[in-house]
């Protein structure tokens, strides 16, 4: 099964009734998009697409699915919030070349998001990652967190509790209006 890093598609060799691509990440390809997306724990990321020629320069078309199983920390608790994606995609693969030629792209709010590509390949792994990072949870909870709870910033244990609070940070500058 192909990798992530094999998500380059090579124009030239792209015939014109399109093509399927699956490719699936490789454990190594998962602890880098651990950090990349920073989140504790990328267990797998595979996509199923299809990349088809618009005709003329109107680009590409790569429409599918990409799924995904990933662990982020509850903004609560610290706890972990395991989360499956699974998102359908479009976008339209624009040559720069061409695109900077048109004044308007003509643009079918049906034929999805506009990546633009210069050269013979287009890496879609990229594209894919991007897809991934926008159907996150950007505030992930465990169940047992409800709506109304505060978020916890400092470490919670009490005993200094005072030196985690902040000075105001008009404070000095109160003390030097107070000295004239």
């Amino acid at each position: 099964m192909p990798s992530l890093a094999d998500g380059k598609i090579d124009l030239l060799n792209l015939s014109k009734a399109g093509r399927t691509f699956k490719l699936v990440a490789t454990e190594k390809e998962c602890r880098e998009l651990e950090s990349r997306l920073d989140v504790r724990t990328v267990n797998s990321v595979e996509a199923e697409y299809r990349v088809d020629p618009m005709g003329g320069r109107s680009g590409l078309l790569a429409a599918g699915t990409i799924t995904a199983d990933i662990v982020q920390a509850c903004i609560v608790s610290l706890e972990d919030v395991r989360e499956n994606i699974s998102e359908e995609f479009a976008v339209r693969l624009v040559n720069e070349a061409h695109a900077e030629n048109q004044r308007e792209l003509e643009m079918d709010p049906e034929e999805g998001d506009v990546e633009y590509y210069s050269g013979e390949f287009i890496d879609m792994s990229d594209v894919l990652i991007q897809y991934v990072s926008l159907a996150l949870n950007p505030y992930p909870r465990v169940n047992t967190v409800s709506e109304g709870e505060e978020i916890v910033y400092s470490s919670g244990s009490g005993a200094n509790d005072e030196a985690d609070e902040k000075p105001h940070p008009f404070a000095e500058l109160k003390k030097l209006q107070d000295k004239t």
